[in-house]
């Protein structure tokens, strides 16, 4: 479809399975996101030393490590390992919910935890559909996903007790059985494509700035939980992630300002304010804190999944794979900081000094990673005026080539030619380099051009350096 009537893909095509994948996908992310944060609710049936959130993020963890190992078993069974999973996991959340008071303790941290498994298992199913669907719905799919998750959220933790409890238990019901459905109508099978944990991996160029970005971005939002679990602040947060993924859908509609690159710009600053200001001005400026830290982890965490769908969708990658191993180190830093949202709050309440110096050592570690992170993931220079490619670009350019030649089908000699005539080389050169003949060399060329839809090295040298890695925006 032209660029002139690109943006109807939006509004053409709304089957049924569609808008019931926007619905599964929107219930999923409020489970994940209540049971974190809402459910089970407090310490009664949690050891005082591992607050209940981060005990569901380790077994989320658990959950997310067992996919990534089993991913092509999952994938070859057409995803029965996670929807038994997933169904087993609610039964034990209704359970839970109903009868916790009566329950064993030993039982309670059982249920708790496979409630997590099944959780994780929702996460990448519905992850799978977001990247089998169109590029330019796959963004808004995410945003209003996240919307959703965090009115509904709000509206559970304004019911509170166990109103709020079964909210939940419907969300997980409803998100499941909208997977199950598809499932039975088929529309899951381009969902999951086997592709070899292996082949994966080396398809993959996630970058491990990414992944620790990320996962900095999870620890905040572990800390906001922390903390707001302790002072009732958990409403307010939810109403600055609504306003967060409002503004995002208007990004998305108009000019896309909100990006990763806009983000490691401005994000630093704004969080280094919010954690010095955390424990230092009183309740009122705790408030803005965590809210501000709030709208920064909603605007992360939608441009990561874009990002991370985008890249699944250009390397051909396994979904399951890319999306288990990213979320098991991202929950972990979520655990962390739920432990330390909990620690510095119970501080505060007895050494408020200590409490600040805590907060803002915080802030210098997030402010000064963030920096590195960035100059890493973003840099400054590509080719220089001779042609060649300087010293601090040069595996940034390979990797850029690279993921080219994957995107566009080139063999592994053809990339190899590529990387070559990609840093101003002759066809002469390649010959000698590669010890082919002239003949062959230009062959390759041709068929690089052609695979490419170029026409000319300069328009080559541009394609390669518009090709996205994952972590960009």
């Amino acid at each position: 479809m032209g660029d002139g009537n690109g943006k109807s893909v939006l509004y053409e095509k709304i089957s049924v399975e569609y808008l019931l994948g926007a619905f599964g996908l929107a219930t999923a992310f409020s489970t994940a996101l209540s049971i974190l944060s809402l459910f089970p609710g407090g310490e009664a049936i949690f050891l005082r030393v591992v607050p209940s959130a981060a005990f569901i993020a380790l077994f989320m963890v658990i959950g997310f490590f067992l996919i990534s190992a089993f991913q092509e078993k999952i994938a070859s069974a057409k995803r029965s390992p996670l929807i038994v999973c997933e169904f087993v996991g609610m039964v034990l959340m209704c359970l839970l919910s109903v009868a916790e008071p009566w329950l064993p303790e030993i039982a309670c941290y059982v249920f708790a935890a496979i409630v997590a498994l099944g959780s994780a298992s929702l996460l990448c199913t519905w992850f799978c559909w977001v990247c089998a669907q169109d590029s330019l719905r796959a963004p808004l799919l995410v945003v209003v996903g996240c919307l959703f998750a965090c009115a509904a959220c709000l509206l559970e933790s304004l019911l509170g007790g166990g109103f709020g409890n079964a909210a939940i238990c419907i969300l997980y019901a409803a998100s499941l059985f909208a997977a199950i459905f598809m499932k039975k109508r088929g529309a899951t099978s381009n969902i999951f494509p086997y592709i070899s944990s292996a082949e994966s991996d080396r398809r993959s160029k996630i970058m491990p700035e990414s992944t620790i970005k990320f996962s900095v971005d999870s620890f905040q939002f572990g800390l906001v939980v922390g903390v707001s679990c302790l002072n009732g602040t958990g409403p307010l947060c939810f109403v600055a992630g609504c306003l967060a993924a409002g503004v995002l859908i208007v990004d998305r509609a108009t000019g896309k300002i909100i990006t990763e690159r806009t983000l490691s710009m401005y994000a630093p600053p704004l969080t280094a304010a919010a954690l010095c200001s955390l424990f230092l001005f009183g309740d009122y400026a705790r408030m803005g804190s965590l809210c501000l830290i709030t709208v920064l982890f909603v605007f992360a965490t939608c441009v990561g999944w874009m990002a991370m769908v985008g890249h699944v969708k250009m390397s051909r990658l396994s979904p399951l794979r890319i999306f288990s191993k990213a979320r098991r180190v991202q929950y972990l830093a979520t655990a962390a900081g739920v432990v330390f949202g909990c620690f510095a709050a119970g501080l505060a309440s007895v050494d408020w000094l200590l409490a600040v110096r805590a907060s803002v050592v915080l802030s210098l570690v997030v402010t000064f990673a963030f920096s590195v992170l960035h100059k890493s993931r973003f840099p400054e220079t590509g080719l220089e005026d001779d042609g060649s490619i300087s010293a601090g670009s040069k595996g940034m350019w390979a990797k850029r080539c690279k993921a080219l030649s994957d995107s566009c089908g080139l063999s592994e000699r053809q990339r190899e030619v590529l990387v070559l005539i990609a840093q101003g080389r002759s066809a002469k050169y390649v010959e000698q380099e590669l010890s082919i003949s002239l003949s062959t060399a230009q062959t390759h060329i041709r068929n690089i051009y052609r695979k490419v839809g170029v026409h000319s090295r300069q328009e080559l040298l541009n394609e390669i350096e518009s090709t996205k890695l994952y972590g960009e925006d």
